[in-house]
């Protein structure tokens, strides 16, 4: 079995269309199609229902998911295995907006120049639904605000960074209607 139609496969059922799958994996379309055909004739059962352009996973597609992204991490893993010297393999981060547009990109440039050989997925989402995502091993870890009830004995939490969160309004002039701000579009 070609662990690069698995990865194909978990990134289709990712992205929620082959066309966006396509596109991630610099491939096209009609490849991400027969990749998918493949894998499902290997495997004997329909992985992804197809509906227009969106896809769905198939109920036996769910139930090797999660073992697909195992082996398709233990195959990256094998890279550091291999050279014990160099920190290599995947790291799957979540991260919420405020991360994502401030604090990540930084990070993120300095760890590529300082380990090469890590192969970073970002997971976009909002704080609760990441801390899901890392209790259930979808990813490695999770740049996100701060919990306001207590975390599972499995996970760790750790400071970045504080921000002050800041309020601004316009002040009201002699003779206003209105005390607050608003944008609109004509």
């Amino acid at each position: 079995m070609e662990t690069q139609f698995l990865n194909t496969f978990v990134t289709v059922v990712d992205r929620g269309s082959m066309a966006a799958a396509a596109r991630l994996l610099h491939i096209t379309p009609a490849a991400v199609a027969q990749q998918i055909r493949t894998l499902e004739r290997e495997l004997g059962v329909p992985l992804i229902a197809r509906a227009g352009r969106t896809v769905s996973v198939t109920e036996e597609g769910a139930r090797i998911l999660q073992r697909a992204r195992d082996l398709l991490r233990n195959v990256a893993d094998l890279r550091s295995v291999a050279n014990e010297n160099d920190l290599a393999g995947e790291l799957r981060l979540g991260a919420c907006p405020t991360a994502l547009a401030g604090l990540l990109p930084d990070i993120l440039s300095r760890m590529v120049a300082t380990f090469p050989q890590i192969n970073v997925f970002i997971k976009p989402g909002y704080s609760a639904d990441l801390y899901r995502a890392v209790e259930g091993g979808d990813v490695d870890a999770a740049m996100v605000m701060q919990a306001p009830f207590p975390l599972p004995k499995t996970c760790n939490w750790q400071l970045l960074r504080e921000e002050p969160l800041v309020y601004w309004r316009r002040p009201v002039l002699p003779g206003a209607t209105h005390t607050n701000c608003s944008a609109s579009s004509h």
